[in-house]
């Protein structure tokens, strides 16, 4: 979908898309009416401009290596991602603190590995899902504790250590 360019002088990375020229509305309201005003954009050039005279590299992203503290389409969040030009290493870091600005990318030299370090249920989360599911035919707050400690259990007694990775396309039940 973008193209993620590096610029050597001073590793500052931009993530082209084709909505780096889509425009920006701005609304001021004046009491009852209120007037919308288009801010043309061109995030691009603006990185281009900026990098006059610079050298710029593509960046090839490594397929499967996002990682990140929420879920993939939270749009305010910080994941990572690793990336190379085919020599180098790279660690890119994609931020935003506020749902209203644009995404920001941090380039870091190196490289990341994961492990899996133990397994928590998100017992709240399943307790709620939980109540909803049995909403017609509630289920009593012991019997959902019990299933919860029950779980628990299971997670904290896993080796993870043996735990492997289960393939993007494999079938489930």
């Amino acid at each position: 979908m973008g193209q993620l360019l590096r610029c050597i002088n001073c590793d500052k990375v931009f993530f082209k898309t084709p909505f780096d020229r889509w425009p920006e509305y701005e609304y001021t309201s004046v009491f009852s009416s209120g007037t919308v005003r288009m801010i043309e954009r061109d995030d691009f050039q603006e990185f281009l401009a900026s990098h006059r005279g610079h050298r710029l590299e593509e960046l090839k992203v490594h397929e499967n290596s996002y990682v990140g503290e929420k879920p993939y389409i939270e749009p305010v969040k910080t994941s990572y991602f690793k990336a190379t030009n085919g020599k180098e290493r790279f660690v890119v870091k994609k931020f935003r603190e506020r749902i209203d600005e644009p995404l920001s990318y941090q380039l870091m030299h190196g490289n990341y590995s994961l492990r899996c370090t133990r397994i928590d249920i998100q017992s709240q989360q399943i307790k709620k899902q939980l109540e909803r599911e049995f909403k017609h035919s509630p289920i009593s707050d012991y019997e959902i504790e019990a299933f919860l400690k029950l779980c628990q259990e299971v997670a904290l007694s896993a080796e993870v250590e043996k735990l492997g990775k289960t393939p993007k396309n494999a079938n489930t039940l």
